[in-house]
């Protein structure tokens, strides 16, 4: 199971596999298909996003883990702890070197 292979892979092992599994610095949204199923006349498109990759491993998720998601104007979080008192923790701010989107302690 990947699980235990990854505790006891050596930490050369792990930094290995993560050259592989990086972090992607976008996230396109597609929409959803069915083959072969019918839609109906005007039906909108429903958008769709996947993600996969050891980075996630990385944050502290691990497969079977609940994510709770928030949403804004054109804004998506998701978060192991929604509390209040959490959220009112970190800002999310980009962080131009590397154009990578970073969550930074509140001040």
């Amino acid at each position: 199971m990947m699980d235990n292979e990854w505790a006891n892979l050596t930490d050369e092992q792990r930094e290995f596999r993560r050259r592989f599994w990086r972090a992607p610095k976008s996230v396109m949204i597609n929409a959803l298909t069915h083959e072969g199923a019918n839609t109906y006349p005007n039906c909108p498109s429903v958008p769709c996003m996947k993600t996969r990759g050891l980075w996630i491993r990385d944050l502290g998720v691990e497969p079977g883990r609940r994510m709770y998601l928030g949403t804004g104007q054109e804004l998506m979080v998701l978060a192991a702890n929604p509390s209040a008192e959490a959220i009112l923790k970190v800002v999310v701010r980009f962080q131009a070197t590397g154009e990578r989107w970073k969550l930074v302690p509140a001040d």
